[in-house]
């Protein structure tokens, strides 16, 4: 709702702009909390009763499922039933299964760290091969797994890119490695992707490497012209931080048609002790606030 009430704001601004109407100095801005730390507050106690964040503090929350496997930037596939085959689960295994499971730890780009409960070799190739277990699920000509080895890989979720636990595969008909994910299925907890906007409203940007300070990305209309603040206010429990960055803007003179500009606009604010596995929660709407996907800091 509040993204909405931004949006329609600027809209209208922008509306009056492009008619050649020419508005009276005015401030204009994102909804205002006059209130601030009641409704952090508020925002923090609901969360601790959700379902989410219960996953949060004891599963890996991925922001991407499809990334459950994963092949090589570039790699193609000799023919569009080969892909089928792929992405069906069509494999056979012609290689012994290792002993050794890939190592529990994911770690984040900050350093922080969480033990997870990993798939062993047979559960693995279970996982990626469900036509491979089961007889009316076979296919002529499937894909024939000749080696498997413990890896990791580098996968987008709540708190930032991490470095998981996988299994690496080669395939006797493929010139390239593919990756499956080797956390436990009940320890994940798959969020879709989110398709982020300027006038969402505000989002996380960064969070700096002692995580002692977090960059805010606000909208922000009219780019060009003069007297654009922002006023970032930020709420700490031991289990949440509460954000919310006000855009303030200050028209001094006529509109011009510049005002058609738009942009996002960076705010940083310090936090009292690093962020952690704490959620960022927007204090409008109650929602975390998740990193940008792009570019990846960790490196499998």
């Amino acid at each position: 709702m509040r993204a909405r009430s931004v949006a329609v704001t600027v809209a209208g601004v922008l509306l009056l702009a492009a008619c050649g109407t020419l508005p009276p100095p005015r401030t204009v801005g994102q909804r205002s909390v006059p209130d601030f730390t009641a409704r952090a507050g508020q925002v923090a106690a609901q969360w601790n009763r959700t379902r989410l964040a219960a996953v949060w503090r004891t599963s890996l929350t991925l922001l991407d499922p499809g990334q459950l496997v994963q092949i090589p930037a570039g790699a193609s596939f000799s023919s569009a039933r080969q892909r089928a085959l792929f992405w069906s689960g069509h494999f056979v295994l012609r290689s012994p299964l290792p002993a050794r499971s890939p190592a529990s730890l994911v770690r984040w780009a900050d350093g922080t760290s969480m033990r997870v409960p990993t798939l062993n070799a047979r559960s693995a190739f279970r996982a990626l091969a469900p036509c491979g277990a089961s007889p009316g699920c076979t296919a002529p000509g499937e894909l024939t797994i000749t080696s498997m080895r413990p890896a990791e890989a580098s996968v987008p979720t709540s708190r930032g890119w991490a470095l998981v636990p996988a299994w690496q595969f080669r395939a006797a008909q493929l010139s390239w490695p593919f990756i499956e994910i080797a956390v436990a299925r009940r320890q994940q907890f798959a969020l879709p992707a989110r398709q982020q906007s300027p006038f969402d409203g505000t989002e996380l940007g960064a969070v700096s490497a002692d995580g002692r300070s977090l960059t805010l990305l606000a909208p922000v209309p009219c780019s060009r012209e003069p007297g654009v603040h922002l006023y970032p206010q930020v709420y700490e429990t031991a289990s949440a931080v509460v954000v919310a960055v006000s855009v303030v803007t200050r028209w001094h003179s006529p509109l011009s048609t510049t005002c058609l500009a738009f942009r996002v606009a960076p705010v940083r604010v310090s936090l009292a002790r690093p962020l952690g596995g704490r959620p960022v929660l927007d204090v409008h709407s109650g929602r975390p606030l998740f990193l940008s996907l792009e570019p990846s800091p960790v490196r499998a």
